[in-house]
């Protein structure tokens, strides 16, 4: 069962750091200079990062393990999510989210399959949490805004970040291989 509540607090985390930045894209804006129609590469920016490690991400579970391949991605999502903070140009915050979205990628499916490897006959109902999991990670992450306004994005992000490398740390003891 810890097995299983682990993989759905990364899940949950993962997910919202899939939006963490959307909240504050406006105030990135004003902060950076830059226009409201260029803002949109910063989601854009993690979509391509996703989409270009799907493929390799199941290769590289292959090869060193779905386990190991989900922490890395949600290592490098994480620790993305804690530098960007700390940019002061637009090109390096667009950089860091394709970074963050490349983590995304490797973590999805890996985690997925650790998730139903020691109970196969729960397939469904396990994936059907953990896609419930994205939902609530997602509600949290468009949520963040409140945390912004109270503690200004970038501490805000940073958060997010470290809450990440809390459910990596957790995922280390507590996720089987």
């Amino acid at each position: 069962m810890k097995h299983e509540l682990s993989i759905y607090f990364s899940r949950t985390i993962y997910a919202a750091q899939w939006y963490i930045l959307a909240p504050a894209t406006l105030a990135i804006a004003q902060a950076e200079n830059v226009s409201k129609a260029l803002i949109g590469f910063l989601p854009f920016a993690f979509i391509i990062g996703a989409a270009i490690t799907q493929i390799p991400a199941a290769y590289l579970s292959s090869k060193i393990s779905p386990k190991k391949t989900f922490l890395i991605g949600l290592f490098i999502l994480s620790f993305s999510d804690i530098i960007v903070p700390f940019t002061n140009k637009f090109i390096y915050a667009i950089l860091l989210r394709v970074l963050a979205g490349l983590g995304a990628g490797l973590y999805f499916s890996p985690a997925a399959a650790v998730l139903v490897s020691k109970n196969k006959e729960k397939s469904a109902t396990l994936m059907g949490l953990y896609n419930a999991a994205f939902s609530i990670g997602g509600l949290i992450g468009l949520s963040w805004g409140i945390v912004d306004a109270i503690l200004g994005w970038r501490l805000a992000t940073f958060i997010g970040g470290l809450l990440g490398l809390i459910a990596f740390a957790e995922n280390i003891f507590f996720v089987n291989d």
